[in-house]
């Protein structure tokens, strides 16, 4: 079964089902990638297919993988890995990645022939998780309504927590 939260209010006027990789998030289990591959791709056969897949770094070698034996409508990699890709039509795709992202990536990203690539000039590996002008226009790339999006306050709040965890730390490395 699939814990389903939902983000419509949050993200977009549909479903919308974020998976933890074995290994990452709230997963129970060790890091293993025939496990977190075969999860992904039950979690679309699942859920019925998907309108919209994003994937970052690993995840997004993943969708391509995947995309290798599946059709999928449209798909966003953000810094996606180097892998093989046999026949696959990326026309409705979006690959993202930075001028400073790991050298093997942004020098991989052309090879997605009919992608659309975006690379930003002054960003790196997770800069587009990061910031809330790239997420509001990876948005509308998908055809979402990025004027419900909360991206700014979500990153402040990020922004807070993290140097809160900072102070904490310091204070306690005092005594």
């Amino acid at each position: 079964e699939i814990p389903k939260r939902d983000w419509s209010s949050d993200v977009c006027s549909s479903d919308l089902t974020a998976i933890d990789l074995p290994g990452h998030g709230d997963s129970p289990v060790g890091f293993n990638a025939v496990l977190a591959r075969e999860a992904v791709s039950r979690t679309i056969d699942a859920i019925g297919g998907v309108r919209v897949a994003v994937g970052h770094s690993l995840g997004a070698g993943m969708l391509v993988d995947i995309a290798n034996d599946k059709a999928l409508d449209r798909i966003v990699l953000l810094s996606p890995p180097p892998q093989p890709m046999d026949g696959i039509d990326f026309s409705k795709t979006l690959v993202v990645t930075g001028r400073f992202d790991i050298p093997a990536i942004d020098w991989f990203a052309p090879a997605f022939e009919g992608a659309e690539w975006w690379r930003y000039p002054w960003a790196g590996h997770s800069t587009a998780l990061l910031s809330a002008g790239e997420i509001r226009s990876i948005v509308e790339w998908v055809g979402g309504d990025s004027a419900i999006l909360r991206t700014r306050a979500r990153l402040a709040w990020f922004a807070l927590m993290v140097v809160a965890a900072l102070v904490l730390g310091i204070s306690l490395l005092s005594f």
